[in-house]
């Protein structure tokens, strides 16, 4: 953040990383992110770059006296999106912004980091009738 922000662009760019970095860590990270890091915590922890994505919303908010700063960026995955995958990516973004609205004591990381445990369960990759080891199956057999 620049410091020619003012108190209100920062609140919103804080918002606005919080609601970017929540939608891809619950939508694009296991796809097209990257960054070693962010897959394996499953949570987006990439740089934030300027997007072209943003150009519309940056205008706007310089239109109405602002500098523009506190949307122009975006998760690097975010912003190698094709246009068809971005709309679904704000749809999306939307969507967490209505949660937020409607639920504003939940902290948005406690969503992200609860959803990547969720996501971090792996699926047991034997049963018991199938067993993967050397060990005794339990039946009667030599």
């Amino acid at each position: 953040m620049t410091a020619d922000m003012t108190d209100y662009e920062k609140m919103r760019a804080a918002r606005h990383e919080a609601l970017c970095r929540m939608t891809a860590s619950l939508s694009t990270i296991r796809l097209t992110c990257r960054f070693r890091r962010c897959r394996r915590d499953r949570i987006c922890k990439g740089p934030l770059v300027l997007s072209n994505h943003q150009a519309l919303q940056v205008e706007v908010q310089r239109m109405i006296g602002l500098s523009g700063n506190a949307c122009a960026t975006l998760p690097s995955c975010v912003d190698r999106l094709p246009p068809r995958a971005y709309e679904l990516f704000r749809k999306g973004m939307s969507d967490f912004a209505e949660d937020m609205a409607r639920w504003p004591e939940l902290d948005p990381w406690d969503v992200i980091h609860d959803a990547a445990r969720l996501l971090g369960r792996r699926p047991l990759t034997s049963g018991p009738d199938r067993p993967t080891s050397g060990a005794d199956p339990g039946d009667d057999a030599p």
